[in-house]
């Protein structure tokens, strides 16, 4: 069942109130009777339902991932309208603090930083490891190599200490 004429009437009155009794009168209820309505009204399961929908307002994440008009270009923009609202303001202690963070955001934003590198050293990672050992003066033998690598890391310590005496 859905609500009335009133019902919404009182619903979007009491969602801008929070007052059930002036919900009431502007939903058109007589002035004597409205504290009872209003008590009547809030006891009503699809009333309740329908004020709790209208008070829930969604984060700025959900609104965000849910709209298509912010771009990079559109976050850029921001980034330096605040930039520039900033540099107006003066350059007191937490304006400085803001300014340095929109830096890092545009920054980051343009590419400047990168916070993952990944390196692909395909399936011939052992030569690749010989050619580095080799040309680091550690000449080793690929067999010695293969037989370190498939050693826990306990057991390699032991051999290097070994080795060395």
């Amino acid at each position: 069942m859905s609500l009335t004429p009133k019902q919404r009437q009182f619903v979007n009155s009491y969602v801008r109130h929070g007052n059930g009794q002036v919900a009431a009168v502007e939903a058109g209820y007589s002035r004597e009777r409205a504290r009872q309505a209003a008590h009547e009204l809030l006891k009503n399961e699809e009333v309740c339902q329908a004020i709790e929908r209208r008070q829930i307002k969604p984060s700025l994440a959900a609104v965000v991932k849910e709209s298509k008009d912010i771009t990079p270009a559109y976050v850029e923009g921001l980034i330096l309208h605040f930039i520039e609202e900033i540099e107006k303001m003066g350059l007191g202690g937490w304006q400085v603090q803001g300014l340095a963070k929109f830096i890092e955001m545009l920054a980051k934003s343009r590419g400047m930083f990168v916070d993952k590198l990944e390196v692909d050293l395909g399936s011939n990672i052992m030569e690749k490891l010989l050619e580095g050992r080799q040309r680091a003066r550690l000449d080793l033998a690929p067999a010695e190599i293969v037989a370190a690598a498939e050693l826990p890391p306990a057991a390699r310590l032991d051999n290097e200490q070994n080795a060395g005496n």
